[in-house]
């Protein structure tokens, strides 16, 4: 059966199903599974190269549905507490909105979307979120020279930037209820994009909606100057990051951006809505968790994983990895299981 993830048969998802069929000269795809580790959501998901780090208490659970219509795709997630970051692919725009109810506090790009806003992002921009809590959101891709061809025109973005369209979900009319729809058709019944004109009729239906939606509009809300540079410098700063796989701190940012702390910090809270020393240090307990989910390490080189990270004081550090994850260091260490490198399997819900 075709997996358009890649990832079938890979630790950490369990598949449900999936199928495909010819879409004019392209090949019309839905696919649904569910993932225990937020690195392999990151891996599936499409037209955006994205990095998480975790904010779950407890297991982390997810689930992603995918559509390629052909001339578009649309992926619906419903998953827990995180910091994502990453950049759309070259050549397309991406449409990003939640569904439902939005979790208190979530920001994307420095911006506070209600359930009626969605961001577009143009090409190469840069995605930079905070989800506090379990959220439910759709992003919809077309390529950027198709975008007429569907009346899509105010969609266009320049590449590298996003603008915020406030109100679009409610004035897209169904836009919401149908991707639901195709959330439950990719879950449960895929075999039906494989029939007849399904895809088409798919993808009319979403590029009407968006249509309307972005016909009867205001003019879009595009970041200001001051917004647009914090998320140069935190994209910056994120790069250098992850050049370096170890601990990396507040003044290792400083000096190689050539920047002041007060600027990294101003930076953060714009984006984030945090600051960088709180940011690097969830960044850190992600590494140790990691580490300790990796089945290299041996319970007894708990001590020695923290330390190389940074926590000292190592009842602190304790306190502080149950109260992000939910359960003890040792417990992580105690599921590890070294011939599968930490992931765990999960059989999918029966049908």
């Amino acid at each position: 059966m075709d997996d358009p993830t890649g990832l079938h048969g890979q630790h950490g998802i369990a598949t449900d199903t999936a199928a495909s069929t010819a879409c004019g000269t392209a090949t019309a795809r839905a696919w649904s599974g569910r993932f225990d580790q937020p690195d392999q959501l990151a891996q599936a998901l499409r037209d955006a190269d994205v990095a998480y780090l975790s904010l779950q208490r407890g297991d982390f659970d997810a689930r992603l549905s995918a559509l390629d219509l052909g001339r578009a795709s649309v992926q619906i997630a419903r998953d827990g507490p995180h910091i994502s970051r990453g950049a759309v692919a070259p050549g397309v725009v991406l449409l990003l909105l939640p569904l439902g109810a939005v979790a208190e506090g979530l920001r994307i790009n420095g911006c506070r979307p209600t359930p009626h806003d969605a961001l577009v992002l143009g090409e190469r921009a840069g995605l930079h979120a905070v989800v506090p809590g379990s959220q439910s959101w759709a992003a919809l891709t077309f390529g950027e020279h198709t975008l007429p061809s569907f009346g899509l025109d105010a969609m266009l973005t320049a590449a590298g930037d996003f603008r915020l369209h406030g109100g679009l979900v409610d004035r897209a009319g169904r836009l919401q209820s149908t991707l639901i729809e195709l959330e439950q058709l990719a879950a449960y019944a895929p075999e039906r994009i494989a029939t007849g004109s399904v895809a088409a009729a798919m993808l009319e239906a979403l590029s009407c909606q968006l249509a309307a939606g972005l016909r009867d509009g205001g003019r879009p809300e595009r970041p200001g100057r001051a917004l647009r540079h914090s998320i140069r410098l935190v994209t910056a700063a994120e790069e250098f990051a992850d050049a370096h796989h170890g601990p990396i701190y507040t003044q290792d940012l400083a000096d190689a951006l050539s920047v002041a702390p007060r600027t990294l910090h101003a930076a953060f809270s714009a984006v984030f809505a945090m600051s960088p020393h709180r940011y690097l240090r969830v960044r850190r307990m992600n590494l140790v968790r990691r580490a300790l989910l990796d089945g290299r390490q041996t319970p007894a080189l708990i001590k020695t994983v923290a330390l190389d990270h940074g926590f000292w004081h190592l009842g602190r550090f304790a306190q502080e990895y149950r109260a992000l994850f939910g359960e003890n260091p040792s417990s992580t260490r105690r599921e590890a299981q070294p011939a599968m490198a930490g992931s765990r399997w999960r059989a999918s819900p029966a049908r």
